[in-house]
């Protein structure tokens, strides 16, 4: 029998992906309670897993160190006095070598298959190619584009019965949308489950003491902005560790507990999964992060003095903005936070950053479900057609010109002044029907817990859009997410609302 394995190399790297996860929570679980025979019994009964599967495939590296591992187990398992730091460390270099075995094998062409026997080995759950699923999506999105063009057809030729049937088709539509929409969700403990032994590692080599807590991780988020946030997620949870939490000698000093806390949640909000990394470390000092802008002119003296704190704080995610003098393996490199701000708002979320000198920080990232299909409210300013997700949308209002400010920057709402964004200058349109109208329609929106209003020529409807990449052309507009096909057969650029604020 001289079966090519090949093909079952992505199954044994999802489930020995898995498996590896499952290795490192229980392994950090051990080392706080060494006493729990039960999981060291667990730990044996993943790497025996293991060690069967690598056997069948034939990576003979990755079978190796299971046996070597499962016979050091074995031994803890009938005398727990073995178990001591230094075998616990051992245990934890054994799941870091498995780690760079998988990205070897990841890399190959296909495996030293010399063992061929696969009967009995079947997967519990059932594995869908990504570029299946996402097809998958385009092709519902193309059934809801040709959908509101019937329905737009069929108002335009008064057609009763086929605007009854396609009422009926549309609820088909939308549950199959949900469906395959909902196939793409994955709960955010796939990302969030990697991070225990890093914040591990990380406390050891710089000493300090940190309680790591993960919260809410059934939250559910697009597979896609999954992948896109983990960077960011890594560069948070390091700059916790090495600028946030201080060492158990500082912390008892200050009359802290001298284990510091790290928290990494999730939860749902208004539409919106919102992703927090917080802990109470030493915080930041508002007028450290000025001084320092000022020093290295991302800023002026006179600027400077305008300065909220919180705004202060955002300066952090300046390209290139340090406050770090020396630069080490997980800090001072001027880069992280700009990373962590242009990659989340490409996925159309937001950053913002809540802080307490002394107390602790908080970097909180808002993040759509789904980046495929949204709701949105389609607006004109002049002729043209534009979308605006409908999740950032607070309220639509007519005001008169005289709440205008004479500069048309601000605009009052009950009171409020609130910066106000011409669109027909940011577009470069004209402006004869908007400088002639005394009324003016405004679109609030609500970002990063900051609102800011749009000037538009009018407000048309809510309607679901599926986002469609400008390509190349895209790269070099900011101001646009995508475009999107209307019921009408019209395409109308979908607004990048992140970039027009920033």
């Amino acid at each position: 029998m001289n079966t090519d394995l090949s093909a079952y190399k992505d199954a044994f790297l999802a489930e020995g992906t898995d498996l590896l996860t499952s290795l490192n929570q229980n392994l950090l679980r051990l080392e706080k309670d060494q006493k729990n025979k039960e999981l060291i019994n667990e730990l044996f009964r993943i790497i025996h897993t293991i060690k069967g599967m690598s056997a069948t495939m034939g990576f003979e590296k990755v079978t190796k160190l299971s046996h070597e591992l499962e016979n050091m187990l074995d031994k803890i398992r009938r005398d727990l006095s073995l178990l001591t730091p230094d075998i616990i460390e051992l245990l934890f270099e054994g799941t870091t070598r498995f780690e760079n075995l998988f990205d070897e094998i990841r890399t190959e062409v296909k495996p030293d298959a010399k063992k061929q026997d696969l009967q009995g080995h079947k997967l519990e759950t059932v594995r869908i190619n990504v570029n299946l699923l996402d097809k998958l999506v385009n092709l519902t999105g193309e059934l809801v584009i040709g959908n509101a063009r019937l329905k737009n057809l069929a108002s335009n030729y008064h057609n009763d019965e086929l605007s009854r049937f396609l009422d009926g088709f549309n609820r088909t539509i939308t549950d199959l949308q949900n469906m395959v929409l909902s196939a793409r969700i994955v709960p955010v403990d796939n990302t969030f489950n990697r991070f225990p032994k890093m914040i591990r590692d990380l406390a050891r080599e710089q000493e300090k003491e940190i309680n790591f807590i993960l919260e809410g991780k059934d939250i559910g988020l697009d597979r896609v902005i999954l992948e896109e946030i983990n960077e960011p997620l890594v560069h948070l949870l390091r700059n916790s560790v090495s600028h946030g939490i201080e060492k158990p000698e500082e912390r008892i000093q200050k009359s802290k507990n001298r284990v510091g806390n790290i928290f990494l949640s999730a939860k749902r909000e208004r539409g919106y999964v919102v992703i927090s990394v917080k802990d109470d470390g030493k915080g930041i000092e508002p007028k450290n992060i000025i001084n320092t802008a000022v020093k290295l002119k991302f800023i002026t003296q006179e600027e400077a003095l305008k300065l909220s704190p919180r705004e202060a704080i955002m300066l952090i995610a300046k390209p290139g903005f340090s406050t770090t003098d020396s630069t080490t393996l997980v800090s001072g490199r001027g880069v992280g936070m700009d990373v962590v701000k242009t990659r989340i708002e490409a996925c159309g979320g937001t950053v913002s950053i809540e802080s307490e000198p002394g107390k602790g920080s908080t970097f909180i990232l808002r993040l759509p479900l789904t980046l495929a299909i949204i709701q949105a409210l389609l607006v004109t300013v002049e002729k043209e057609i534009y979308a605006i997700p409908l999740l950032s949308v607070k309220e639509t209002l007519i005001t008169n010109k005289h709440h205008i400010s004479p500069d048309e920057k601000f605009v009052n709402v009950n009171s409020e002044n609130l910066p106000l964004i011409n669109l027909y200058k940011i577009l470069d349109l004209p402006e004869n029907g908007h400088k002639k109208s005394e009324e003016c329609k405004i679109v609030i929106i609500e970002i990063a817990n900051k609102k800011i209003g749009l000037a538009v020529s009018s407000f048309l409807s809510q309607q679901q859009i599926v986002i469609k990449p400008l390509g190349f052309l895209g790269k070099k507009i900011k101001e646009f997410a995508g475009a999107t096909i209307l019921g009408t057969g019209k395409v109308a650029l979908v607004l990048d609302i992140n970039a027009l604020v920033n």
